[in-house]
């Protein structure tokens, strides 16, 4: 094979890698948009294509998506840690805020992410954490109003992303964006 033939089919196949790239990103926003109203997770999945002929995918490596991704265990936050999280909750119509009709007075108060009733996925065989019910702690393992995932670890909740994605469809993207990548190439 001449170079220059072996440079064009390099191109082609990188083409090829890059459109399955596109492919997934655009399965994995639709998913990230699921539970995350903000856009800031769906629109930081991305793809790079590297000098050697590969393709990198996903997102970038800070903690909040590898929590979301791999699965974190339910827990209290206080608004006063995350004043942002004050603003969402009263956004969405959190019951923390919007509970019985009355406004939130104090915010000394907070939100329990991934209790009950979260629209997060949970883990097979439920999620496991430490709720508040009246004046005493109660361990317990529960389901939130999302599905069940085999992608996320044992009692844990969250939204994967990108493991659901390759898990789910990438043998179903795959190879009609890639042949589509490597004829454009």
């Amino acid at each position: 094979m001449t170079p220059s033939a072996k440079a064009k089919l390099r191109r082609k196949l990188q083409q090829g890698l890059v459109g399955v790239a596109v492919a997934l990103t655009n399965e994995a926003k639709q998913r990230a948009t699921r539970h995350l109203n903000l856009g800031e997770r769906r629109n930081s999945i991305t793809h790079t294509e590297l000098p050697g002929g590969g393709v990198l995918w996903g997102l970038p490596g800070n903690i909040k998506n590898v929590a979301l991704e791999r699965g974190f265990r339910p827990h209290f936050v206080p608004f006063r840690v995350a004043p942002g999280l004050a603003v969402w909750a009263s956004r969405v119509g959190h019951p923390s805020v919007k509970g019985r009709g009355r406004p939130l007075t104090r915010l000394a108060a907070g939100i329990y992410i991934g209790g009950p009733g979260s629209t997060l996925d949970y883990a097979v065989g439920g999620a496991t954490g430490v709720r508040r019910i009246g004046r005493q702690n109660v361990a317990g393992t529960w389901t939130t109003k999302g599905d069940p995932s085999r992608y996320l670890d044992r009692g844990k909740v969250g939204s994967s992303v990108l493991r659901w994605t390759v898990g789910e469809r990438l043998k179903v993207v795959a190879p009609e964006a890639f042949v589509r990548g490597y004829r454009r190439g």
